[in-house]
Parts: C-alpha cells; structure tokens; sequence
C-alpha cells in the first residue's frame, strides 16, 4: 500500500508493505479456533504490520525518482508484532482480562530542516484559510461606502434578500441571463477544438467566462 500527497513541490506519503490481523490458538498458529467446541475461555488474536513507514520530500517526479526506497523517510518503515488475548471471565483475579505482548525490532524517527520547513508549507496549504470572505462577493461593489451608499445598500439588501430566500422577480430575471450567457461561452470553449461550427473565445469572452465561474 501506497497513500501519497503530491503539491507545490512536496511529496507526502504512508507506506505499508503487509498487514495481518488474525486469530490464533494458544501456541500461536494461526486457524480458525472454535470455541464452543474447544471449550477455551480464552481468545488469541494476532497483528503483524510490515514496512509501515512516512516520508516527507521535494517532489522528484520530473527527475524519474519512483523507488520507494529512495524517499527521505520521517519514520522509517518498520515490522511490529503484537500478540492478544482476552478472558471470557468477567471478573478476573489471578490472571488479567486483558494480556499483550508487543515486539517492535527497530524505530527510526528523523526529521531534518528541510523536512520541516516542508512540512510548515504543507500544513499551510491543507489546513483551510481563516480569511473572512465577503458575503455574495457577486453583489459586493467595488467602489468606497462613504461616496456610494446608495450601492452598499442595495448590496445589502440584495444579501438579506437571497438569506432569507426571498428574490425579486429582476433577481431571477438577471440570473437567466448569466446562465444563459455562461452556457453559450462555456460551450463555445469547451467543444471549440472539437467542433468546426463554434468559433473559440476571445481575451474578453474569456475573461468574462472566468467571472462568471469564481
């Protein structure tokens, strides 16, 4: 298995070469144990994790570095082996309910600067942005309040009209007309290569279909 985050010039991945998690008998062999039949008031579950590992890098995809064993590894892969089992015994005096035997051969965890500076530019790309949006940015004017009060209100209006699900009939009326307009552009751009009956779009038109959209 292979989960990887490629973006600005960062790759991000998990690595996990096996994982198994099956029931066992007492001695540890792995079959199908049935316990009414076996009369064992013990239940025995075995994991195995092989080759689990995260690697934090530049993206080297341009460069033809594809080897997993080539990856700057946060936490190198490693093999875990834990062993469980549980009483049927509700309340257990001389021996646990629960027991685990755990073994892990070997951890390596590293993190150079490099790593950390990428990871810094990573978090800031997923973690969303607490920036304030205006609200319908469409109606928003673009001009000062104090000299066009009369937009701002009728921008606010317009707000409080479309929160409260109540539109006037030019509202519906105006956005007809940019749906309309939207699909003809986008038509136009979409299928312009394909077909030799629609002509593609200009500086403009394009612009404009770049509006409409964001």
């Amino acid at each position: 298995v292979h989960l990887a985050v490629k973006g600005c010039d960062i790759a991000a991945g998990v690595v996990l070469k096996s994982l198994r998690l099956s029931t066992t008998d007492n001695d540890g062999n792995v079959k199908f144990v049935d316990r009414q039949a076996t009369h064992d008031a013990f239940l025995h579950k075995e994991l195995l994790i092989s080759g689990f590992g995260i690697y934090l890098q530049e993206d080297m995809t341009s460069e033809g570095t594809t080897n997993l064993e080539d990856n700057q590894y946060v936490l190198s892969p490693l093999s875990f082996e834990a062993k469980f089992r549980e009483s049927d015994v509700a309340k257990c005096i001389e021996y646990p309910k629960y027991l685990i035997h755990s073994k892990l051969q070997s951890l390596s965890i590293k993190l150079s600067r490099t790593q950390l500076e990428l990871s810094h530019r990573l978090a800031s790309v997923v973690t969303p942005s607490t920036k304030i949006r205006p609200l319908f940015p469409e109606y928003r004017p673009l001009v000062p309040v104090s000299e066009n009060a009369q937009e701002w209100w009728n921008y606010a209006f317009r707000c409080v009209g479309r929160l409260n699900r109540r539109r006037s009939w030019m509202e519906f009326y105006l956005a007809f007309q940019k749906r309309k307009k939207y699909l003809q552009l986008y038509k136009r751009h979409a299928y312009s290569e394909e077909t030799s009956w629609l002509n593609g779009l200009n500086e403009f038109e394009l612009s404009d279909l770049r509006r409409i959209e964001g």
